[in-house]
């Protein structure tokens, strides 16, 4: 689990709440988390999900703009706010380690959209919803410029589980697992730690 947990401050117009875990020793790996619609750092599976990550990378997950404790009004303009905190954390903390972008519900499907900014080491979609009806931001860069590891639920929204099958289908960075349950499901256990893992590996992906 975490020995790294800290409430921090994302952002300045809006401000964004944001937690940030990290393990005792140094990771090599970062990954900045976009929650699903609605969801909250306080809420009990995503919390769980972060702090079985943070196990091995380090984590900085924040509250979208609307949600939680952070201001504003959630719409377009997230990925806007995603592609932003991607560029300050090169400056905000430790230089050097190796970025991963992740995401559950809508969030996966932000941290695909957002797959293409500079630096990013791999993509975490958790649960993705991938119908561009969501925000109308469009499809996910293609070819992807990092691997992506998908894993979403069986009995998530058919109209979900075909638009990932036939995105994965065409991306030859793209793997997905296929998991029992909703899309919640991927933030329990052994996924969990199969996430982790995959993520950390991500320190020496080239």
């Amino acid at each position: 689990m975490a020995t790294l947990v800290q409430d921090v401050w994302l952002g300045t117009e809006p401000r964004l709440r944001a937690r940030r875990l990290a393990p005792y020793e140094e990771p090599a790996v970062r990954v900045i988390f976009h929650p699903d619609l609605g969801e909250t750092l306080d809420d009990a599976p995503l919390a769980g999900f972060l702090e079985r990550l943070a196990a091995r990378v380090e984590v900085i997950a924040y509250e979208p703009r609307g949600q939680g404790g952070s201001a504003g009004r959630f719409g377009p303009v997230a990925l806007d706010d995603l592609r932003g905190l991607l560029a300050d954390l090169r400056q905000r903390w430790h230089q050097g380690r190796r970025l991963v972008v992740a995401g559950h519900g809508l969030g996966a499907w932000m941290a695909l959209r957002a797959s293409d900014a500079p630096g990013i080491a791999g993509i975490l979609a958790l649960g993705p919803v991938l119908r561009p009806s969501s925000l109308e931001t469009g499809a996910p860069a293609s070819p992807l410029g990092a691997p992506a590891f998908v894993i979403d639920g069986r009995d998530q929204d058919p109209r979900d589980q075909e638009a990932v099958a036939a995105w994965v289908a065409r991306e030859p960075q793209a793997a997905r697992l296929s998991v029992p349950g909703d899309h919640r499901a991927s933030l329990e256990s052994p996924w969990a730690e199969m996430a982790a893992a995959w993520t950390a590996e991500r320190a020496a992906a080239r």
